[in-house]
């Protein structure tokens, strides 16, 4: 679901309007929010946590965003000055390691929101609603550069302060 968040976020010029699944329902996997039985707590299906964590960490201005190594996908926007980055590792069994840096600007503090479940077999039903959540970490850039480690089957969204793009 993130990766093709990050292809449409990648070409946002030519999508307007997108969605991954129905809206919501009771029994099928393609849906984005699930009712259940009346006793059970409404939730989240994974495409709709991806969904709204985009949402939340997304901004009106592209960018142009390039991985020089490894096997991330990556998609980039900014609201004022704050990067936004979308980052998926596809593998399955390892972690992918990058250095984030914008020509000219220094970057600041960074907070990053995971999304790797401890277990690659991790699902999504009433009794554990939660699987998707991601969790939250706070560092900050060393000398303009950021170095942030992506664990496996992940995607992670950093929010990332460079106020030295604001004006420019």
């Amino acid at each position: 679901s993130a990766r093709i968040m990050n292809l449409y976020e990648r070409n946002a010029d030519m999508v307007e309007v997108s969605t991954m699944a129905d809206f919501f329902g009771n029994r099928w996997s393609v849906n984005a929010v699930m009712m259940g039985n009346p006793k059970q707590t409404i939730f989240l299906m994974p495409s709709a946590t991806i969904a709204k964590w985009f949402r939340k960490t997304s901004g009106p201005v592209g960018l142009h965003a390039t991985v020089e190594s490894g096997d991330l996908d990556v998609s980039a926007s900014r609201n004022g000055d704050t990067l936004f980055l979308h980052i998926v590792n596809p593998q399955l069994d390892r972690a992918e390691e990058a250095s984030i840096a914008v020509s000219g600007v220094p970057l600041g503090s960074v907070t990053a929101h995971t999304i790797s479940p401890d277990r690659l077999d991790a699902y999504v039903d009433a009794d554990h609603p939660d699987s998707f959540e991601p969790t939250t970490a706070t560092g900050t850039a060393s000398d303009g550069a950021l170095t942030w480690n992506f664990p496996p089957a992940s995607v992670t969204m950093l929010e990332i302060d460079a106020s030295g793009i604001a004006n420019g």
